[in-house]
């Protein structure tokens, strides 16, 4: 049996999607985890950096290593 032929596009997508998927979920909830920082009476400085501090911890698991 011969292999079906490589498509780009078909290897893209899996590859690309669970990364989208995330990406906005995560976009989608952060101006909710700001307001709920706010609501517990944080500083906006303080909610900015529970923002920073989940975009850091995604980007280092994210991270293969060595």
């Amino acid at each position: 049996m011969s292999e079906p032929p490589f498509s780009l596009r078909a290897t893209a997508l899996k590859v690309y999607a669970p990364s989208l998927l995330y990406s906005v979920g995560l976009g989608a909830v952060m101006p909710v985890i700001a307001l709920s920082a706010r609501e517990r009476g944080a500083s906006i400085a303080a909610a900015a950096l529970v923002i920073t501090l989940v975009g850091v911890g995604s980007l280092l698991s994210n991270v293969p290593p060595r």
